[in-house]
């Protein structure tokens, strides 16, 4: 990463491949991983996308999620490969179960396009724990609209309340809503003007 960022060094994009070349042939996973990422974005290296889906897909075998993730990418969009929903489907849940927040969401987001809203809150609900802003935030709005749950306002409120201690000003100001409307807490104004 050194070279590639040029951190304490003059940066050297061609040489960080090499080192992520080295790291991935030992096996280690962020080297496979940050090797497919230069091979994907023809960063020191020429765009290649096998040679991007074969790291990836070591990285992810050796438990890299977020390559993982990435392949799942790769497969929704047909980069480097025939699109295929359903392998998508299962890197992204396989990049969640390797506790990839990212993961997580894009496997929460393909859950419910295919009607699966059981599947989708699970995702949500790792994602949110892993913290995942937009997770914890979609899975207030599942709460709050009863998708895939009950309908339920005071985790729906739990839920943006986290969105918005982890960074989210939609989360914040459906929290803030919350306290004015008595939406799953009291009615408190004050405290929803604070949000």
């Amino acid at each position: 990463m050194r070279y590639l960022l040029g951190k304490d060094v003059a940066v050297n994009k061609e040489k960080a491949v090499e080192y992520f070349r080295r790291a991935c042939d030992a096996s280690l996973p962020d080297g496979c991983y940050h090797l497919g990422l230069t091979q994907y974005h023809g960063s020191g290296t020429p765009v290649s996308m096998p040679d991007a889906l074969a790291s990836f897909e070591k990285a992810c075998n050796l438990g890299e999620g977020g390559s993982c993730n990435n392949l799942g990418i790769m497969y929704q969009t047909g980069s480097g490969v025939e699109k295929d929903a359903d392998a998508a489907a299962d890197f992204f849940a396989k990049s969640c179960s390797l506790d990839d927040a990212t993961g997580c969401l894009n496997a929460a987001r393909t859950a419910a396009v295919v009607k699966e809203t059981a599947d989708m809150v699970k995702f949500l609900q790792k994602g949110c724990n892993l913290e995942s802003i937009a997770a914890c935030f979609s899975l207030g709005s599942a709460y709050l609209h009863g998708t895939g749950v009950e309908k339920d306002n005071l985790r729906a409120t739990a839920m943006f309340g986290k969105a918005c201690r982890l960074g989210s000003a939609d989360g914040c100001f459906l929290l803030g809503v919350s306290h004015f409307t008595g939406n799953g807490v009291a009615i408190d104004k004050a405290k929803g003007a604070k949000y």
